[in-house]
């Protein structure tokens, strides 16, 4: 009896002690464990936290749009320049879609890039137009690349946007004004040969003639000298206009330089066609020009050429209506001429030149003279430019306008280029030896030289002559002859690079270089050319055009000279715009190696 009366209390006893005993096992066993993986747990939630507080200060250290997304396309983060593009607070972009944020076409090509970028793993950079909030096209330079997980698949992407309007408006300045001219806007001589050239092809095609008209303001230079370049300016302006009112929409019309303007009439049934456009020009220029307080009159001598009859490429068209306009101008000005067989005659006279210049080569009647290259900071003269002359026997002394065309036709350009840089390498070799603290000087090469196969060789060879340090020679080669094969460019440059040899784009915004292909040439310097330096700093597209091209040269960390500088005017808006050298009469005109050396000697 007290065994079954104690039976139940044993059990209850018995089974609490199981029970005490399974909890104290549990505390002891497992409670430790679980804790751990409680603790492990949290640290780990912070490391998440952190490494997100570390990812989003690495975004908003970033000046430019950056963001990161997940394989769906929902934005993981985005920094603060991205927020301000959006008009949203960052933090609320987390979680979101770019069809939360964009309007839909523009999300929708976001979209379809991550999916390009996502499928072939590879970084994407877009360059693209796009319009923001406020309804302002920017240009943007977009990178994007997958991000990858630890097993190597694609988990999202992260990208990087940049604002680079200011520089496409920079490319745009430079792209327009290198086929456009300055003063009046009308076509340049590239974008006029361009246009012939097309022209002709669709003639060709057609069966059709086409004219050239070749027109020469006459005795515009006395217009200059009466009234002075600004008023000579605004009336070239003035017959620009005038002369577009005479044309059709088909026909086109530029500015060759100077006071010459070449019209190209497509289109034409007869030869005499191109008269009634001749008669009309002479009749909208009978008006007198009114330029500020003075009535100025003007007249204009026109050569014509037809297309075939009077050449079948645009070099023979425009030499043919050029002999035509210089008959005009023989005939007493004012009137308009046909090429003609009899025009040949100036073909003679000028077989007889080139005899000439081929014994002056041979017989030593070029001479080299020396234009200064001024510091912008120190006022010194650091450098000087060799420039050819002819010192004909009966014209007295030509500048290189007058003979080097003719030299590259006939061939003699490579010899002369050769001398010029034997000859200055020379001299330079000298005046160091004397003292003179000049650091470089500078030739220029012809298309002719550039592409000859042992220049490397042949430039060599004249520093070794003339014991000439390579580093103190410079090479000047024109912005078009640059850009019109950049391979053989960098080829070329590259192997005279490697003596130590170092290089400028002279005439620069002459001809369209854009960004990218400019800074592909192993180039050191940027010579603007003067035609954008005149009428500064009066005139503001000139002064938008130079402070474009200097910061674009300074980004790609090139020096900027600046030629034809004439005035103390240009010089002090030159000097702020950090312009690093200038070149001109206002520094020193081209002078004998005698008469440069006597400017150093005298420290100046």
């Amino acid at each position: 009896m007290s065994r079954r009366s104690k039976g139940p209390e044993g059990l209850d006893a018995l089974r609490e002690k199981i029970i005490g005993l399974g909890e104290r096992s549990f505390r002891k066993s497992y409670y430790p464990k679980l804790r751990q993986q409680l603790m492990d747990l949290g640290r780990a939630e912070e490391l998440v936290r952190e490494t997100a507080r570390r990812q989003q200060a690495i975004l908003d250290s970033i000046p430019d749009m950056a963001w990161m997304k997940d394989s769906e396309g929902r934005y993981i983060a985005a920094n603060d320049a991205y927020g301000k593009a959006a008009a949203m607070n960052p933090a609320d972009i987390a979680g979101k879609t770019d069809l939360d944020i964009w309007p839909a076409n523009l999300a929708k090509k976001i979209m379809a890039d991550d999916r390009e970028v996502m499928r072939t793993g590879k970084r994407m950079i877009i360059e693209e137009s796009l319009r923001d909030r406020q309804g302002n096209v920017k240009w943007y330079e977009t990178i994007k690349t997958a991000i990858f997980s630890v097993t190597g698949l694609v988990s999202g992407t992260t990208g990087i946007a940049r604002d680079i309007t200011r520089r496409k408006q920079m490319e745009e300045t430079i792209k327009y004004q290198a086929h456009h001219d300055l003063l009046t806007g009308l076509a340049n001589k590239a974008l006029l040969m361009d246009h012939l050239r097309l022209e002709l092809a669709q003639m060709r095609r057609l069966r059709k003639r086409l004219a050239v008209c070749f027109l020469d303001l006459d005795r515009f230079k006395n217009i200059n000298d009466a009234f002075g370049h600004a008023e000579g300016d605004l009336l070239l302006k003035e017959v620009a206009g005038r002369l577009l009112s005479c044309l059709r929409d088909i026909d086109t019309i530029g500015r060759f330089g100077g006071d010459e303007f070449t019209i190209l009439l497509p289109l034409v049934e007869r030869p005499d066609d191109a008269l009634k456009t001749a008669e009309k020009i002479m009749g909208v220029l009978k008006k007198p020009f009114v330029i500020g307080a003075h009535e100025i009159d003007v007249t204009a001598s026109i050569g014509i050429s037809v297309f075939p009859d009077d050449g079948e490429n645009p070099e023979a068209l425009l030499k043919n209506a050029d002999a035509a306009m210089y008959y005009a101008k023989n005939q007493g000005r004012n009137n308009y001429q046909f090429f003609n067989s009899a025009l040949n005659m100036r073909t003679l006279e000028r077989v007889l030149f080139e005899n000439r210049l081929r014994r002056a080569v041979e017989q030593g009647e070029l001479v080299v003279h020396y234009q200064p290259q001024v510091n912008m900071k120190t006022k010194l003269i650091i450098g000087a430019e060799a420039l050819a002359r002819w010192s004909h026997p009966e014209l007295g002394l030509l500048a290189p306008a007058m003979f080097i065309p003719l030299a590259e036709e006939i061939g003699l350009i490579t010899r002369i280029d050769q001398w010029v840089m034997q000859t200055a390498c020379a001299q330079l070799r000298q005046w160091q030896s004397a003292g003179y603290p000049l650091r470089f000087v500078t030739v220029n090469l012809s298309a002719r030289q550039f592409e000859q196969p042992n220049l490397a060789e042949r430039v060599s060879e004249i520093l070794l002559e003339t014991s000439l340090s390579p580093s103190c020679l410079g090479i000047e080669i024109t912005e078009t002859l640059a850009m019109r094969d950049t391979d053989l460019a960098i080829r070329n440059l590259s192997s005279l690079g490697g003596l130590g040899v170092w290089f400028s784009i002279d005439d620069f915004g002459t001809g369209y270089s854009s960004l990218s292909r400019l800074k592909k040439l192993p180039i050191h310097k940027l010579k603007i050319d003067k035609s954008f330096v005149f009428d500064l700093p009066v005139d503001p597209d000139r002064q938008a055009i130079i402070d474009a091209i200097i910061a674009m040269a300074h980004i790609l960390k090139l020096a900027v000279v600046a030629e034809g500088v004439e005035t103390e005017a240009q010089m002090s808006f030159l000097s702020s715009k950090e312009c690093d050298e200038a070149q001109g009469n206002f520094c020193g005109r081209p002078v004998t190696a005698k008469e440069f050396g006597s400017l150093m000697a005298a420290g100046k």
